[in-house]
């Protein structure tokens, strides 16, 4: 099973085991009622990035989820199959949430989930290898593409460096090439 990490619990709402959820990806179409959700520990989801290999702690339903604003942020308040107390919403406070892969509806061919750009090369429009994303982060103006040089004799762990996902930069995605190709302005690129 690939689980991919979509929230995390952070407190229990009210006395009918609803939780407050933060989302990694506010707005995303996955939080509906049916969707089997699995949790995740604290330990395991903060050396991950977006991807899970383990064992689920516990698996959930999701029975029901409404989005609330919150000081500018969007979270949701959860109602899980099995949680019905209070006392049993808190039990869940601080564990990560993740959904199996499959349950993602396919992408568009123009759209990419962040985590399916892991591992793909980043070039210039010239075609110089640039390095390799490591991680995609959402940002309130633009994502941005975290991306690893090669490494070399002289710096054998580069520090990484970051790409706004944005279509004056990035001119293509190809999943075909697993290639970003980018035109980066002056001093983008270390």
């Amino acid at each position: 099973m690939n689980l991919l990490l979509v929230g995390v619990v952070t407190k229990a709402h009210g006395l009918r085991g609803e939780v407050v959820v933060q989302p990694h990806h506010a707005g995303s179409p996955l939080w509906k009622p049916g969707l089997a959700m699995h949790g995740i520990a604290r330990d395991v989801a903060d050396r991950a990035t977006d991807r899970v290999a383990t064992a689920p702690l516990r698996s959930f339903v999701l029975r029901g989820c409404r989005s609330q604003i919150t000081g500018g942020e969007q979270s949701y308040l959860c109602l899980f199959e099995g949680v019905a107390t209070r006392d049993a919403a808190d039990a869940l406070r601080g564990l990560h949430l993740a959904v199996d892969e499959t349950a993602l509806p396919p992408a568009a061919p123009d759209e990419f989930y962040h985590h399916e750009l892991r591992g793909y090369a980043v070039v210039d429009t010239a075609g110089t290898h640039l390095g390799t994303v490591v991680g995609v982060f959402p940002n309130p103006a633009q994502d941005l593409i975290e991306v690893v040089p090669p490494a070399t004799k002289a710096d054998p762990k580069p520090e990484t460096w970051f790409v706004p996902f944005v279509s004056a930069i990035v001119t293509t995605v190809s999943r075909e090439t697993r290639t970003i190709t980018i035109d980066p302005p002056e001093g983008l690129v270390p």
